[in-house]
C-alpha cells in the first residue's frame, strides 16, 4: 500500500518532544501492511490510530491502493483535528490523486 504523509504531520513528528519517536513511526509503519488496524471515525476509510500519548488520523483510499497520514494530535485536540480533517477529505483525495500522477 502507498504511504502517503503530511508535511506538516511529519514536522509535528519530528519537532514534538515524545518518549519515543521512533515508536510513533514505528505505528505508522505498521499501517502501510494493514491500515484497518486503526479505531474507525465516522467513516470506514477514516480513522485514527494510538501512538504513545498521541492519535495518528489518516485516509484509507482502496481505489488507489493509498493511504494518506493526514494529523497528529494529543486526547485534548481530538475533536478539533476531527472536525478540520472531515472539512478537508475532498482535498485530501485531490492531494493523493496529484502524488500518483507524479
Amino acid at each position: 500500500m502507498e504511504d502517503f504523509r503530511n508535511r506538516a504531520v511529519l514536522e509535528r513528528v519530528r519537532k514534538a518532544r515524545f518518549f519515543n519517536t521512533k515508536q510513533v513511526e514505528k505505528e505508522i509503519r505498521q499501517l502501510e501492511t494493514n491500515p484497518y488496524a486503526g479505531k474507525p471515525i465516522g467513516y470506514k476509510f477514516f480513522r485514527e490510530k494510538k501512538a504513545l500519548n498521541y492519535l495518528v488520523y489518516y485516509l484509507i483510499y482502496e481505489e488507489f491502493v493509498a493511504m494518506f497520514v493526514v494529523a497528529l494530535s494529543d486526547k485534548k485536540g481530538q475533536q478539533k483535528a476531527i472536525a478540520s480533517i472531515k472539512s478537508l477529505i475532498p482535498f485530501y483525495r485531490d492531494e493523493v490523486m496529484k502524488k500518483l500522477r507524479q
